[in-house]
């Protein structure tokens, strides 16, 4: 498969294990056109926003267990 320069960049970023919004700001890319990028060659895109929106919900739990039990 063939593609430019930014699909590459975000690509290869994404693979790193950074998010759409950490990709957003290191390349100036309009998250709209990130998550297009994703979509169109990467299966996966989907289900690694909802890890992370897990990952960031079962955090954000912890702590407030952790406060409360403080």
């Amino acid at each position: 498969m063939s593609f430019g320069p930014q699909e590459k960049t975000v690509l290869d970023l994404w693979d790193s294990g950074l998010t759409i919004l950490q990709i957003v700001v290191q390349t100036g890319i309009k998250k709209e056109n990130v998550g297009r990028i994703l979509s169109s060659f990467d299966g996966s895109s989907d289900q690694r926003i909802d890890e992370a929106s897990i990952r960031a919900g079962s955090q954000a739990l912890l702590a407030a267990i952790q406060q409360v039990q403080a």
